[in-house]
C-alpha cells in the first residue's frame, strides 16, 4: 500500500540564488526500507525535513495515506512520523530516560502525565537498544555514539509508521551499528517505513530493499539494491574512479570495494 507519495518537489534556500531540491518526484510503499544515497550537500537532509514537517515553505506536494501533508495537524502528523536528526542541539541536559520519554508527546495530555502504557513503550525501546545501564546519564555525559541510540530511542518510541534517520549510525562502533541495523529488520517485520541517510554503503546495500541516488537536488536513480547499485550509478552520482562492485556471496548483495591510489 502506498504511504507517501512525493510530487515535483523544489525548494531553495532564501539566502540561495539556486534550487536546493528540484523536481523531487518518487513513491514510498508500506514497509519498505529506503536509502537516500548522494555527496554532501546533495539536499537529502533538506528532503527529510519537508517530508517531516521541519520545513514547510517549499513547493510540489506530499501525501501521506493521500491525504496532503499540511492537512493534518502537528500532533496527527507525529503520530504518523518520527525523525532522527543528523546533529543534536539540546541546551538543557535531560538524561536518557526523559529523551526517550519525549518521543510519547503526542500522546499523552497537556499535563504531560506519563501513562502505564506510555512507561511500558519507553522501557521496551530503551532495553531493545541497549541503553538500560544509562537511563539517568545526563545526555552532555554521553558518548557520541550512546547519544545517537538516545535519539534513535526517541524515535522508536514515538510509534510511527514512518521514520526518517539522517546518518542514524554515524559515532556507532562496529558492534552498535549490526545491532541498530538488525532492528531495522525487524522494524520491517512490523510494517514500519524507514527512509534513512547514509554514507555507508555497503550497509545500506545489507540491510535495506531499495535505493534512491539524489545529486544537486535530483533523482539520479531509483530502484532495488541489486538494480541500482553498479558501478555505473556510483560514477554517475559520486564522479569516483579505483574502485569496483562485488557481490556478496552470501547474500548476494553488491558491495563496493575501494582501491588505494598506489595499487592503481
Amino acid at each position: 500500500m502506498e504511504i507517501l507519495k512525493l510530487l515535483n518537489i523544489q525548494y531553495k534556500y532564501p539566502e540561495s540564488l539556486n534550487n536546493c531540491l528540484n523536481n523531487i518526484t518518487f513513491t514510498v510503499c508500506n514497509g519498505e526500507t529506503v536509502g537516500l544515497i548522494g555527496p554532501n550537500g546533495a539536499g537529502k537532509t533538506t528532503l527529510l525535513k519537508i517530508i517531516c514537517g521541519l520545513i514547510n515553505e517549499f513547493s510540489g506536494d506530499i501525501l501521506i495515506y493521500g491525504k496532503q501533508i499540511q492537512k493534518y495537524s502537528n500532533i496527527d502528523l507525529a503520530k504518523l512520523i518520527s525523525y532522527i536528526p543528523q546533529m543534536d542541539n539540546y541546551v538543557f541536559d535531560f538524561t536518557v530516560e526523559e529523551i526517550v520519554a519525549m518521543g510519547r508527546r503526542p500522546y499523552i495530555n497537556s499535563m504531560g502525565i506519563l501513562k502505564s502504557h506510555d512507561k511500558k513503550i519507553i522501557k521496551k525501546v530503551i532495553d531493545m537498544l541497549g541503553l538500560d545501564k544509562i537511563v539517568k546519564k545526563r545526555f552532555l555525559n554521553l558518548s557520541g555514539g550512546e547519544r545517537r541510540l538516545t535519539l534513535i530511542a526517541r524515535a522508536l518510541a514515538q510509534e510511527t509508521e514512518i521514520i526518517l534517520m539522517d546518518e542514524p549510525t554515524s559515532n556507532l562502533d562496529l558492534n552498535h551499528k549490526i545491532i541498530f541495523m538488525n532492528k531495522i529488520i525487524e522494524l520491517k517485520k512490523t510494517g514500519k517505513t524507514i527512509i534513512l541517510i547514509s554514507h555507508d554503503i555497503n550497509l545500506v546495500s545489507e540491510y535495506l530493499n531499495r535505493i534512491i541516488f539524489i545529486k544537486e537536488g535530483k533523482v539520479i536513480k531509483d530502484g532495488p539494491v541489486n538494480n541500482v547499485l553498479n558501478e555505473e550509478s556510483l560514477r554517475e552520482v559520486f564522479e569516483i574512479k579505483n574502485f569496483f562492485v562485488c557481490e556478496n556471496k552470501i547474500t548476494k548483495k553488491p558491495n563496493v570495494f575501494f582501491i588505494p591510489e598506489k595499487e592503481v
